[in-house]
């Protein structure tokens, strides 16, 4: 009897090991056949325009009362975030990630995907959502109410979040990873853009960062995430500046027997080659947001030598280290990961049924 109790109990560890990786690998696949579905609705125009989600949140910030307010200005000492209902306004008081946040408390102005996020040199391939509510970082990654509309242009900037590491997919497991020169690619609505990553900083007053609100005749986008790996006690901000001269990249994706691709495929491209095509204008954008994000008194950290910082760092080593590793062979890794298990649970099944013939 206890041979069969031991058994069973070692059959339900191999399995649930087993689910997690098989279930990273179907999110992977799922995601491109999402993304080729939100492509073919852009294209038969089953999707709001971008100049109608615009519209539909400058209404409820003007039913609201509150029309001289931008979606990134503060008041009462905090910003504000769009919310799903007219006129509902919520106070941006908090942190995305926070284990005490509400389902409502980055409500949206529309509950479907608008588009996608693709890193091609860290594998991520995510659906984009508009609020950064549980749902929406649950099935993708989504741009923070608090912050501008993507692809909103100059003198904007789009802050997106996405957990490091889900149940479902890596997410922004790896954007530890991107150095400057590494190239986001994203797609809004059926408007496509190139971003190129500058800098990345870490930051601790995460519920209220003035580096997240717009920065004047800049166009930039921001990834924002929790930091180190897995102790998440900071956030993670991977800067980067539009570069109209680099080469957009689309992810090889199918729904049916419809292709939706028009340029190669990422897999037999070096996304850092791309970088010598950036124009001067990049790099004079890159200088005006460095002297901007340097002079911000937010972009605090422990003093060098404290025993606090002696840990972080230590942290944040052992989890690039990791990242690292894992980064250059993860759908490899999830592949051997998942047989094993399946291979263990099956041997644990057959000893199983053996004992229960015995008796």
């Amino acid at each position: 009897m206890k041979n069969k109790i031991l058994l069973f109990l070692t059959l339900i560890c191999t399995l649930v090991l087993t689910i997690y990786p098989a279930n990273q690998l179907y999110h992977q696949f799922k995601t491109k056949e999402n993304v080729a579905e939100i492509q073919e609705k852009i294209e038969k125009k089953q999707t709001p325009s971008k100049e109608e989600v615009a519209k539909k949140v400058e209404q409820i910030k003007s039913n609201s009362g509150n029309q001289g307010l931008d979606n990134t200005q503060k008041t009462d000492g905090g910003s504000f975030d769009i919310g799903e209902a007219e006129g509902k306004v919520n106070p941006y008081t908090g942190d995305v990630f926070s284990k005490n946040q509400t389902k409502d408390f980055e409500p949206s102005t529309y509950s479907g995907a608008v588009g996608y996020v693709y890193i091609p040199k860290i594998n991520v391939l995510e659906l984009l959502f508009l609020g950064a509510s549980q749902e929406h970082l649950y099935r993708g990654v989504a741009q923070m109410s608090a912050t501008s509309l993507p692809l909103s242009g100059k003198g904007h900037q789009t802050v997106i979040a996405g957990h490091r590491g889900g149940y479902t997919s890596p997410q922004f497991l790896y954007v530890d990873q991107l150095v400057a020169g590494d190239h986001i690619y994203i797609d809004y609505l059926g408007e496509k853009a190139v971003y190129t990553v500058f800098r990345t900083d870490v930051i601790r007053n995460y519920g209220q960062n003035s580096t997240l609100t717009d920065i004047p005749d800049l166009d930039m986008l921001t990834l924002y995430t929790c930091h180190p790996y897995p102790q998440n006690y900071d956030r993670l901000l991977v800067r980067s500046l539009r570069d109209e001269k680099a080469k957009y990249i689309t992810p090889q994706v199918t729904v049916g027997n419809t292709a939706y691709a028009d340029a190669i495929d990422s897999e037999s491209v070096s996304d850092k080659t791309e970088t010598v095509t950036s124009s001067n204008d990049l790099f004079e954008d890159v200088d005006r947001a460095n002297k901007e994000l340097d002079g911000n008194n937010d972009l605090n950290i422990p003093e060098q030598g404290s025993v606090e910082m002696q840990d972080r760092t230590f942290a944040e080593k052992a989890s690039s280290i990791f990242t690292g590793i894992t980064n250059k062979h993860q759908k490899m890794l999830l592949v051997i990961w998942t047989v094993i298990g399946a291979l263990a649970s099956l041997k644990v099944l057959i000893l199983l049924i053996k004992e229960f013939r015995k008796a």
